[in-house]
């Protein structure tokens, strides 16, 4: 990160701290009569605990070591049920070179008194290289508590300021913001989330500083009320729909120079990562990757064509490195290096992959992306911060290829599932320039073919037989690695059968991750079919993922994100028990998803005896906004009900 000196202007220290005449909506240790007593929270009566006020403050030191700015949190918790409890469990994440200083903390019991925490309570854990945290725990903490802390984060990195979130898991009475700028730094400020700020101000001044003029502008953000953030299947990141605000450094003006912009565009960041010694160094000079590409080159050489070159070197980097489960962007160190120590960043083993991809003279280059767990980009903000992985497309015979290494059983062409965000920045270091690209997943599919006999007391027994494909195959040879399937299979067929049996099963292809997985399966329903005089009712359903209706709740406000396109195809043959014949079957029936998003075909046939039910469900699209939610629910819910429909068998007599 870019460190900002200011060294050289000033001859004193300085401090800056412009705040605004309005009071500070809370002060340490007064904690009114009615938050004290309060047992609910009138704008949310189900919450365990909530956020009384939340205040933050961002202003910038001056000194002759430099520019920093300091972040001021001042937070106040009322807990008011036991599911509550957690929120006394307090986590300060911040990076590493950064600072806190002034830490405190004290709860206070509902029979008056007051517990403060020492030096001894607080501690620090290492979460990765980057990034730290600063870990306490309130004691005896009791229904009607009150928990208060406040700290300041130091940091000399100007160039992203600390987020502010006004939205929370639990709900938020207020929370404000305060932003004292100095002119000559000049900051882009994004705001996100559906959160409705009660106060937007901005106020602009001037102060004279060693007889230097500079503007302040003094910002300030408040929310009332906020809901909590609720769980909802299928969302990607939370923070990407969080009420927030972050800050991007624009630009640089000091006295007696021109305005300096900071990153211009993403064309600007692009030319600064081609000479990255961190980046584009790593797979551009042989001097960074010789022992990389010394290893490689009897794989690489026996493989005879580009195609064959390209997934050598997919394996060989798969089966030499670790990954060691941080994804970041960058090369921490140069790739010999890495390479040695036989452990690796996501983005390191994707360089090495690259580096061997040029060495073949393969077309290949690196697209910077945010996992799904760490939130969409901004396009329209040039900020490099927002990545935090590197994968590698390829272009070979005039055909497509996203390399993404780190996982031996992840096939050859498809990108990790953390790896599908909608787009990355593809950086193209032959015409010195770069384009946003579209993640595009692996085709995947499940097919299942059943073929299912049932006798007269209602006993099913049946042959399964699945084929995988895509993410489907890569989960269940996760789910099933160093196993034979059958505790998988069982807990899965448990939540539809309870009585299922597996006798025998066979995986095929468990450790050839670049065919489908296919699975073998005998299997034997004690009850399967409910008998009822001359009649017997049987669901032929014996597994679909689409069975139940992932979506229960009638609205919802966050947008669905499925992390990709999948089609699902159930073909069960059912041989009916002797001397009985169909009475009723399902009607047969296609359903669709507005500009056709998904399908849903359920086709049934009666042959000599048989009875053939084909089920397809084709899903294309992979978000749906809010508005959209209504059909996605009732496609889904008109999907479960469809399969969990009988087929009636009458006894002949």
């Amino acid at each position: 990160m870019r460190t900002l000196k200011l060294a050289l202007l000033l001859t004193c220290t300085l401090s800056t701290l412009f705040l605004f005449a309005q009071k500070d909506p809370i002060k340490w240790g007064k904690i009114p009569a009615d938050d004290l007593a309060m047992t609910s929270y009138e704008q949310d009566p189900s919450a365990g605990a909530v956020v009384l006020c939340d205040y933050g403050q961002i202003y910038f030191n001056i000194s002759l070591q430099g520019t920093e700015y300091n972040f001021k949190r001042h937070k106040r918790i009322k807990i008011l049920k036991r599911s509550g409890f957690d929120q006394a469990n307090i986590e300060i994440p911040f990076l590493e070179g950064q600072d806190i200083s002034k830490l405190k903390a004290h709860i206070y019991s509902p029979d008056g008194s007051v517990t403060e925490l020492g030096k001894k309570d607080f501690f620090d854990e290492e979460t990765t290289k980057f990034y730290r945290k600063k870990k306490f725990a309130f004691p005896n903490v009791k229904e009607g508590s009150v928990i208060e802390f406040s700290y300041i984060i130091e940091s000399t990195n100007l160039v992203s300021l600390r987020n502010w979130y006004f939205q929370e898991y639990i709900p938020v009475r207020w929370s404000e913001l305060r932003f004292s700028e100095l002119g000559w730094f000049t900051y882009s400020t994004v705001q996100t989330g559906f959160q409705v700020l009660k106060i937007i101000e901005r106020e602009t001044g001037s102060k004279t500083l060693l007889d230097y003029p500079v503007k302040t502008f003094e910002s300030r953000w408040a929310a009332e009320h906020v809901p909590a953030m609720k769980s909802e299947p299928y969302t990607a990141c939370f923070d990407d729909y969080r009420s927030k605000i972050q800050f991007q450094l624009k630009s640089i003006q000091l006295p007696f120079s021109y305005t300096e912009p900071f990153f211009k565009d993403w064309g600007e960041i692009a030319g600064a990562l081609f000479k990255n010694p961190h980046f584009g160094r790593q797979y551009l000079k042989k001097g960074e990757n010789k022992k990389l590409l010394e290893a490689a080159a009897p794989a690489m050489a026996a493989a005879p064509t580009k195609l064959e070159k390209a997934i050598a070197a997919y394996d060989f980097v798969n089966g030499q490195i670790t990954w060691n489960g941080t994804y970041y962007h960058f090369s921490d160190e140069d790739l010999n290096k890495a390479f040695e120590k036989k452990s690796a960043y996501s983005g390191e083993m994707n360089l090495m992959v690259l580096a061997l991809l040029k060495k073949a003279g393969i077309r290949a280059f690196p697209v910077l992306v945010s996992t799904r767990s760490n939130g969409k980009v901004n396009k329209y903000y040039p900020m490099l911060g927002q990545f935090n992985h590197t994968l590698v497309w390829a272009e070979i015979d005039g055909k497509e290829y996203w390399i993404d290494a780190g996982d031996k059983m992840r096939p050859f062409g498809t990108p990790a599932m953390q790896s599908l965000n909608f787009e990355g920045i593809l950086i193209d270091d032959e015409k010195k320039t770069y384009q946003w690209v579209g993640i595009k997943p692996a085709k995947t599919k499940d097919v299942m073919l059943v073929n299912a006999s049932v006798n007269e007391d209602g006993e099913l027994t049946a042959d399964l037989t699945c084929s995988h494909t895509g993410y489907s195959a890569l989960k269940e040879r996760s789910a099933c690695a160093g196993k034979d399937g059958k505790q998988h299979w069982q807990n899965r067929l448990d939540g539809q059968h309870p009585d299922a049996v597996i006798e025998t099963i066979n995986l095929q292809n468990q450790t050839a991750p670049n065919k489908a997985l296919k699975n073998k399966m005998a299997l034997d329903i004690p009850g399967a079919a409910m008998a009822n005089g001359d009649m017997l009712y049987l669901s032929p359903t014996i597994y679909s993922q689409f069975a139940e209706n992932p979506f229960k709740v009638e609205e919802r406000t966050l947008p669905i994100e499925f992390p990709y396109p999948q089609t699902e195809q159930v073909i069960t043959n059912l041989t009916l028990p002797e001397g009985y014949a169909v009475e009723e079957l399902p009607e047969s029936v296609k359903l669709s998803l507005p500009e056709a998003a998904g399908s849903f075909s359920y086709r049934v046939s009666e042959i000599n005896g048989k009875v053939q039910i084909i089920s397809k469900v084709v899903m294309k699209k992979t978000f749906f906004l809010p508005e959209e939610y209504a059909a996605l629910r009732n496609f889904f819910s008109m999907v479960e009900e469809k399969q969990a429909e009988q087929v009636v068998l009458k006894k002949q007599t």
